[in-house]
């Protein structure tokens, strides 16, 4: 056979296979671009890990205790408490009692009271409670004091022994209903975190001894 027909032939060939190779290719981006008809192909672009946008983990902020210039004047439920955390951490009788009851939710009473502005409402005027329940003999006996006859002696060695164990923070304050002889002894600081001003009150109930926290926002 001569070589210019072979020639030809090929090239018949090849251009026979490109044709075909044409239509296929048409017929392969029109079913692509048939209405729901999913891509062979994703246009999302590749993130590198280096480039991953990075997340940034929060935690949570506890709030089982008020946190210093945040708690606002109106939360009365931070100042509640506040005022329980902090009657736990008042002096505790030196004597020996038989049971510790507290902290429990009150009021203020008239010898505290007088130093808190009127213009406060009852509900602004927050106390907590320690009461330290006792046995005469025992406890006037560890004090220094004869059951029952020297029930003044007792309670100013009592008032005496509290007081000695308050920081400096705590200033003794004195005015109606407060004398040296009554047990009814005030102390008064101010906290500036909590923005609030702050009472620590003792009194005698009878065979039980109450050490209070009063607060109120200034």
């Amino acid at each position: 056979m001569p070589k210019n027909k072979n020639q030809s032939g090929i090239i018949h060939l090849w251009l026979i296979l490109l044709i075909i190779g044409i239509i296929l290719g048409g017929v392969v981006l029109v079913n692509n671009s048939k209405p729901g008809t999913k891509p062979s192909f994703s246009n999302k672009p590749i993130v590198s890990p280096s480039s991953a946008p990075t997340v940034t983990a929060v935690s949570a902020t506890s709030t089982s205790t008020p946190v210093p210039q945040q708690v606002k004047k109106g939360d009365l439920e931070a100042l509640e408490k506040y005022c329980k955390e902090e009657a736990l951490k008042l002096p505790q009788p030196s004597f020996t009692y038989k049971s510790k009851e507290g902290p429990i939710r009150s009021g203020p009473m008239s010898w505290v009271d007088q130093f808190i502005p009127k213009d406060k409402k009852q509900s602004e005027k927050i106390s907590c409670t320690m009461a330290y329940r006792f046995d005469g003999q025992v406890a006037y006996g560890e004090m220094g004091a004869k059951y029952p006859m020297q029930g003044k002696e007792f309670d100013r060695t009592v008032r005496a022994s509290l007081a000695s164990k308050l920081d400096s923070a705590w200033e003794k304050v004195s005015g109606p209903s407060i004398s040296n002889d009554s047990f009814n002894m005030v102390y008064k600081r101010e906290n500036p975190q909590m923005g609030t001003v702050d009472f620590i009150d003792a009194f005698d109930g009878g065979l039980v001894i109450y050490v209070k926290f009063n607060t109120y926002y200034k």
